[in-house]
């Protein structure tokens, strides 16, 4: 495990972690409810 500075380590993760989710549900909630 590679120790980056918390502030940015925690940003760039929560970052991503946070896109994944949106895209996702942005697919689901495109095609299941309109």
């Amino acid at each position: 495990v590679v120790n980056i500075d918390n502030g940015v380590g925690a940003g760039a993760i929560a970052a991503l972690i946070a896109n994944r989710v949106a895209a996702f549900r942005g697919k689901e909630a495109g095609g299941l409810k309109k």
